[in-house]
């Protein structure tokens, strides 16, 4: 009667760690929003206001499901839920950073008459944004693909990547 309880006990403790962590996502994505003039990069400022929700419910979607479904997922597929979200975590918070070197790149394409680099550099902060977004919700759906095989991802090695 036990025996089924603790695979959706630990699944329940990923989605509870996701929740408590999910405030730092926003705050995160908020200084992304809050780094000054994001014109220059193109879409960004639409994309990331509404990416924090996106990625947040990817990561839940992940604990849920299998919380739901208890696929007997072993310690491996429950860190890489809380992985995940760490690893999002550090690469919003980076983020700003990159928009400061990319702006430079922006300006110095700008002074050297290249309006392919200026573009160039304009979208690609955007594309790794989407790449975050893509990476919490490809997280989730590999997860699933092992998960409906028979469970076989978690009596094996993982060859996927946390994020």
């Amino acid at each position: 009667m036990l025996k089924g309880i603790m695979p959706k006990l630990m699944w329940f403790i990923a989605i509870i760690v996701t929740l408590a962590l999910a405030p730092y996502i926003y705050t995160a994505n908020t200084a992304i929003l809050d780094w000054g003039d994001l014109t220059p990069f193109l879409g960004l400022e639409v994309v990331a206001g509404f990416g924090a929700f996106i990625i947040i419910l990817g990561l839940l979607v992940q604990g849920g499901f299998f919380a739901f479904k208890a696929t007997g997922g072993g310690m491996r597929d429950i860190l890489q839920v809380v992985g995940a979200v760490v690893v999002i975590l550090v690469v919003l918070n980076i983020f700003p950073t990159v928009l400061d070197y990319m702006d430079d790149l922006i300006t110095a394409a700008t002074g050297a008459g290249d309006s392919l680099g200026e573009v160039g550099f304009g979208i690609l902060p955007v594309v790794l944004y989407l790449g975050l977004i893509a990476a919490a919700g490809w997280s989730a759906v590999s997860t699933y693909r092992r998960a409906r095989r028979g469970g076989r991802g978690s009596k094996r090695a993982s060859r996927i990547a946390y994020v």
